[in-house]
């Protein structure tokens, strides 16, 4: 099954924060704050907010009055990006990216695997809408208007 990590989830609430409170380099936001707001574990949310952070896709400052604010406007942040600082890049199977030789070495089927080409079409089209798809969207569009009505020939439903 196909889902966001917990950590995915924290990244994306806490981010769509940030956009709300309007933060910035002078008016940032700490991370007990968002913690304590949204109930999560301030720890795993640190973590998350640094991974965020090494990625650039957002900013920090230190101090008393340090904290977190987004880089970029949040109709410029991708979802895709965000998974990608969390988690890595999206696999379906690991034989999905096609720069990814250890993982096709890995597996014993790759020679004559029936679906491996179409599993990775099929990865490139979820990529693809998850690069289209931003933070801005999550939090203000009516998401079925972005998403393309299939994936693949398949019918999505996203409610």
């Amino acid at each position: 099954m196909l889902h966001l990590t917990r950590k995915c989830d924290y990244a994306l609430v806490a981010m769509a924060h940030l956009a709300e409170q309007d933060t910035a380099m002078d008016s940032p936001i700490s991370a007990r704050q968002v913690a304590e707001h949204f109930t999560l574990p301030v720890q795993v949310l640190i973590k998350v907010l640094k991974d965020l952070h090494r990625a650039g896709i957002i900013g920090s400052t230190r101090g008393a009055r340090g904290g977190y604010y987004l880089e970029y406007q949040a109709s410029q942040i991708s979802i895709a990006g965000v998974i990608d600082a969390i988690e890595g890049p999206i696999k379906l199977a690991p034989c999905c990216q096609q720069d990814d030789q250890d993982a096709c070495v890995a597996c014993s089927t790759t020679p004559v695997c029936p679906i491996s080409n179409n599993v990775r079409l099929l990865n490139d089209r979820i990529r693809s809408l998850l690069r289209d798809v931003t933070l801005q969207d999550l939090m203000t569009t009516e998401i079925e208007m972005v998403l393309p009505a299939t994936i693949a020939g398949v019918e999505v439903t996203i409610r």
